[in-house]
């Protein structure tokens, strides 16, 4: 279904990453574009033959960002879809969106200014309060359209402030955080995939949550580790996160 509005030229843009001790990597690579989306609603035409359908296209423009967080180079790290423009877009519809991007999340702006902006987080199944790699780079896009090097998002779960450094490093200010209990090592070592003897025992594995959604947190002793971490599903869905 063609747009309504003129197509944007594909964008790369590249910052530089450095692995922080202290702090979370940045946004570093995207590739922008602008398309329109069809919903087609099936009604029965009383016209033609028992059996035919006739669908009518409903083009919905949208502003969508592809943005790859946690990355060295484009096409790599945590991919991101961002869409701008979209106030008017229902829950239901914002999911469709989300199901038929079929990233592990896509951001919704439903309205931004200068230095904030109103945004909803969702994965292909669920809409969630908060989530960091999509915090970090919606913030990145919005602030980078600005020329700025900071930015709050107001999520469900509350405002956090995003600022990014000049050395491609981005820090953020999550919601509240609810600590949970702790993971024994074995427990913590499974759900990533790793050895016991791969864990940072400088750093306690437990379980909290963060603006309402639940998360595990567990130290490793390198970063060839963590190049290696996969959670293990089955052992995810047995510890729960709360």
């Amino acid at each position: 279904m063609p747009s309504s509005r003129a197509p944007a030229p594909v964008t790369i843009a590249t910052l530089p990453c450095r692995p922080s001790s202290s702090g979370i990597s940045g946004v570093i690579a995207s590739s922008s574009c602008r398309r329109a989306r069809a919903t087609v609603q099936a009604t029965r035409d009383a016209a033609q033959p028992a059996g035919r359908r006739s669908f009518h296209l409903r083009p919905i423009p949208m502003d969508c960002t592809i943005v790859d967080v946690f990355a060295e180079r484009p096409l790599g790290g945590n991919p991101l879809a961002v869409v701008r423009d979209c106030a008017d877009l229902s829950a239901g519809v914002m999911l469709a969106i989300a199901r038929e991007m079929n990233l592990s999340e896509t951001t919704f702006v439903v309205d931004e200014d200068e230095d904030q902006a109103d945004v909803r987080i969702f994965t292909p199944a669920q809409e969630l309060p908060f989530a960091g790699h999509p915090t970090l780079g919606t913030a990145w896009v919005l602030a980078r359209d600005r020329g700025r090097d900071d930015y709050t998002l107001h999520l469900p779960a509350g405002a956090v402030a995003v600022r990014f450094g000049v050395d491609g490093i981005a820090w953020m200010e999550p919601p509240d955080t609810e600590p949970g209990p702790l993971l024994p090592a074995d427990d913590a070592a499974a759900l990533v995939g790793v050895a016991a003897t791969d864990l940072d025992d400088r750093i306690a594995s437990r379980l909290a949550r963060i603006g309402g959604t639940g998360f595990a947190f567990v130290g490793v002793r390198t970063w060839e580790t963590l190049a290696r971490v996969r959670v293990n599903a089955e052992v995810h869905a047995r510890i729960q996160p709360p």
